[in-house]
């Protein structure tokens, strides 16, 4: 696959679909439904038969809810159309107000709250008529919008190692990436810290791309990063060794297509490639990592095909239950040759 000859997928327009002036919750709590069935099984209705309606015409969605649940924002792929899912948290005011207004969609204030006293009456008539506004996190939407309307974010986050980890392979990749595709916004993001943070900091000097972001430190929260990492387009893995590296597959959970260098485990994740949800390239090749990702970079359809894949790889081989009863498989084997 070269990047040079591979004929360019036609131009697929992007758009977001905001959905305001409430919480999501409140909608899926009236059908019984949790957030990871918004994200793993609704379809139909007026909202996701626009989503597929606008995809049959190569228009690709972004989906912006609000949420009382979520602590920071989500980025996730919803499973059945491939649609992007975008999770805002709820402003701390418009969570204030809903500890007042137990119903925030009623049309009278003594079906929204309880009016303890009259001279109450007209505040909560004024928050009641606010609500819907004050729901929508009008500065995160702003940055949602700005950042996610056309950028693609490709994410590595490990010890800083430069050699080891393959950094300096990826950021001549990144390089060869942004020169073959000029006209397309795309953002590198690199998490963590190491030993070879300041050999890092100096390469990205020497570079100057403003398109790669590093959030140096360690993250010791694994929630937080799988969130962080699943929220990407494409994450990366650009070593030259590893043992069984984990990230991958935690993205793949999240239904996101991955990259990963030829090292050890690769193929026990990937074994069929894109077909289990990402692409091997060898290690120490800049130009197979480069083409790789952006092939998933460039192409939306295949990223969302290859993110389906991935998403049931991780299921079938790398779930608790999965792994549970490779487990216990193993021991059964081993208890039957000794007896």
């Amino acid at each position: 696959m070269s990047t040079r000859g591979r004929p360019r997928p036609r131009a697929v327009r992007r758009i977001a679909i905001i959905d305001w002036s409430h919480l999501i919750e409140d909608y899926l709590d009236g059908i019984g439904a949790d957030l990871h069935d918004l994200r793993d099984e609704l379809t139909g209705g007026w909202l996701f038969g626009m989503v597929d309606a606008l995809g049959s015409v190569d228009v690709r969605t972004t989906l912006v809810t609000i949420s009382g649940q979520v602590p920071e924002r989500l980025r996730w792929r919803h499973r059945p159309t491939g649609a992007t899912i975008s999770l805002l948290p709820a402003p701390a005011a418009y969570r204030r107000i809903r500890r007042m207004l137990w119903n925030p969609y009623a049309w009278s204030v003594e079906d929204a709250a309880t009016v303890p006293h009259p001279a109450a009456r007209l505040p909560l008539a004024g928050l009641l008529a606010l609500a819907p506004y004050l729901a929508t996190p009008v500065r995160a939407l702003a940055r949602e919008l700005r950042l996610r309307a056309d950028a693609k974010v490709v994410v590595w986050h490990g010890r800083v190692l430069v050699d080891v980890k393959g950094l300096d392979v990826l950021l001549r990749a990144w390089r060869t990436i942004r020169r073959a595709r000029t006209g397309r916004s795309f953002r590198l993001l690199l998490i963590g810290d190491g030993p070879d943070a300041e050999r890092l900091a100096s390469m990205l000097r020497a570079v100057d791309d403003p398109t790669i972001i590093w959030r140096r430190g360690f993250v010791t929260d694994r929630a937080r990063l799988v969130r962080w990492v699943g929220t990407g387009d494409v994450p990366v893995l650009s070593s030259r060794r590893e043992g069984f590296p984990v990230a991958p597959v935690e993205a793949m959970a999240a239904g996101v297509p991955v990259v990963l260098t030829d090292v050890s485990g690769a193929r026990d994740i990937l074994p069929r490639s894109e077909l289990d949800g990402g692409l091997v390239v060898p290690v120490d090749d800049h130009a197979a990592l480069a083409d790789a990702l952006d092939h998933l970079l460039a192409d939306d359809a295949s990223a969302a095909r290859v993110g389906v894949a991935a998403a049931r790889r991780a299921r079938e081989a790398f779930s608790l239950e999965a792994v549970g009863r490779r487990l216990r498989d193993a021991l059964n084997r081993s208890q039957r040759a000794h007896a």
